[in-house]
């Protein structure tokens, strides 16, 4: 897969980061509304839970709390020249603190538990949304790496063995040399 390919399929993931958190702060509300109304209607008091909230966060500071996480994506953002370089002296110091993962990690699935609080700050929203959001990005990074990566890459291989005569038996046989 090319860099141009990856950075695409990342730039959806983005791009579906804010309408995912959308998504889940409607659902959140929508029950907290209930058990208000629930409430309500018992004669209860209203369950102390404050209302569910969320806030839109700009493409570019998404992209840059990313990098600050994730190495190797400066590589794949640079399919296309869009890495802002602006990161201040205090942004690239707290990002030495942070554990570092890389972008084959997303690719197997692996999701950063440390995502979740960050992403609760710059959202302004609550760990179960956060959750969700990290959830639905991870998923959809991991969903690229195996169907534009591995499901190439075991298609090509597979071909290349038809070409040469490898059979299922053959990579078995006793005494195979090669």
């Amino acid at each position: 897969m090319t860099l141009e390919k990856q950075l695409q399929g990342w730039e959806k993931a983005v791009k579906d980061i804010n309408s995912d958190g959308k998504r889940a702060w409607a659902k959140e509300r929508s029950k907290w509304l209930e058990a208000q109304r629930t409430a309500r209607e018992r004669g209860l008091p209203a369950p102390s839970q404050g209302e569910p909230k969320f806030s839109e966060v700009k493409e570019d500071i998404i992209w840059r709390v990313l990098s600050a996480r994730i190495d190797n994506l400066a590589e794949i953002r640079r399919a296309r020249d869009t890495i802002d370089e602006a990161n201040t002296t205090e942004e690239r110091a707290n990002a030495q603190e942070r554990p570092k993962w890389t972008v084959q990690d997303l690719y197997q699935g692996l999701t950063p538990k440390s995502f979740t609080a960050e992403w609760k700050s710059i959202f302004k929203t609550s760990t179960s949304i956060a959750r969700y959001m990290v959830g639905r990005f991870v998923r959809a990074i991991e969903e690229l790496g195996r169907t534009e990566i591995w499901n190439r890459r075991c298609k090509l291989t597979v071909e290349w063995e038809r070409e040469n005569d490898i059979t299922s038996m053959s990579k078995r046989a006793r005494g195979r040399t090669c």
